[in-house]
């Protein structure tokens, strides 16, 4: 079984986007991943937060 992060051959990879420039691999966080990072604070709050 593939990693949720695993990246696929028809879409590339849900969570980073690999961009080449001047023979350099950079990564980038998807539009997803940036949302899920933003806004995972407050669909799961922390036990801190809860306490």
């Amino acid at each position: 079984m593939k990693s949720p992060s695993a990246v696929s051959n028809q879409w590339g990879s849900y969570f980073v986007d690999v961009q080449k420039n001047e023979g350099e691999e950079t990564r980038r966080l998807t539009w997803c991943c940036h949302s899920i990072h933003k806004y995972s604070t407050m669909a799961i709050p922390s036990i801190e937060a809860i306490a």
